[in-house]
């Protein structure tokens, strides 16, 4: 070896360590460049974890090549190297950036309510005042909407919104059975559909038209005078005025059968 042939592999060496950002891992001087963004997403490569190949989503792709690192098709160039949710994960590798409950792929990148927060990093997406860690990803209504996205989630045509009532972080139960009226098809249990009840769904009580009545989807007997709304809309009285008499003449319920069979002479 020439004299001073030595010393220049050593400095090539020194400066290729200097040249190396923090990878995190010890051995891996060459695999992460400092400054370096080879997919140009706006996160250096050694952030991406060049160092170690990480491949979050388990694609073709190492993060540090893969324009969408945990693949829930929003890009990272969007997501970005801040953590939302404050978990130790940055949005661009975590599939719940947010912390919700409520998937990153779920929620999409999209804007529903146009508040100017894109539906992964909301609170509330849908605008309903429900938070959507209450809503959740099912789809009550079948729809094709999950209920975080869903303004109507039980599709009875009365607004989430609506029946929520005035604590939307613990919405309204009419009927105390466990399901909260934005999921309750029949919120006051009274055997009459919240859709039959409010009909234009705007979640007041309308005056009669001709003898069309609508009826209170919360309140099982609408006027208060103790005959329920169900018996006063078969007999055909008017269920919303409490002066109102059942018409005379003979009528029969058939009611649901609940409970065990009996029989009597």
């Amino acid at each position: 070896m020439r004299p001073g042939t030595r010393f220049k592999v050593g400095l090539l060496a020194l400066l290729l360590a200097a040249s190396c950002g923090d990878s995190g891992e010890s051995g891996n001087i060459g695999n992460c460049y400092n400054g370096a963004d080879t997919d140009a997403d706006g996160i250096s490569d050694c952030d991406e974890g060049r160092a170690e190949d990480r491949n979050t989503d388990g694609d073709e792709w190492p993060d540090w090549r893969d324009l969408d690192s945990d693949g829930d098709f929003i890009p990272d160039s969007v997501e970005g190297a801040v953590d939302t949710d404050g978990d130790g994960i940055p949005d661009y590798i975590d599939d719940d950036s947010d912390g919700d409950g409520v998937l990153d792929i779920d929620e999409s990148g999209a804007d529903l309510d146009g508040d100017g927060i894109p539906d992964y990093l909301d609170e509330d997406s849908d605008g309903d005042r429900i938070p959507d860690a209450v809503e959740g990803s099912g789809d009550r209504d079948g729809d094709g909407l999950i209920n975080s996205r869903d303004t109507d989630s039980d599709g009875d045509g009365i607004r989430d919104a609506i029946e929520a009532g005035g604590t939307p972080r613990k919405p309204r139960d009419s009927d105390g059975d466990g399901t909260p009226d934005y999921l309750d098809r029949d919120s006051d249990n009274d055997r009459i559909d919240d859709a039959d009840e409010d009909l234009n769904g705007n979640g007041s009580v309308d005056p009669c038209m001709g003898t069309i009545c609508e009826t209170d989807p919360i309140k099982a007997d609408t006027d208060g005078d103790g005959t329920p709304d169900l018996i006063e809309r078969v007999a055909g009285s008017n269920p919303q005025d409490p002066n109102e008499n059942i018409p005379a003449g003979d009528f029969f319920f058939v009611l649901p059968f609940e409970g065990e069979a009996q029989s009597g002479q």
